[in-house]
């Protein structure tokens, strides 16, 4: 978790502490999905090469689009 987002975004998580950062994610996606696998997933890209946006589909459900930045040499999500 510490290394996907943006150093905006990062800076918000980090006073929120990394423990329960990981804990927030961990109970939502176990609330939405279940016992998923990572293979349920798809992701497909859409944007510049610098930034754009991920869609996301589980088991061919589209889920949504996260904002993504080309920041130091990675691409890292730019939104919580």
């Amino acid at each position: 978790m510490k290394t996907v987002h943006s150093e905006r975004i990062k800076k918000g998580l980090e006073k929120k502490g990394w423990a329960n950062v990981m804990k927030q994610y961990q109970d939502a996606f176990k609330e939405q999905f279940g016992e998923y696998k990572l293979k349920e997933f798809t992701f497909e890209y859409e944007g510049s090469e610098m930034k754009g946006r991920v869609a996301i589909a589980h088991n061919g459900n589209a889920l949504g689009k996260l904002h993504v930045i080309y920041e130091n040499g990675v691409w890292k999500m730019n939104e919580r």
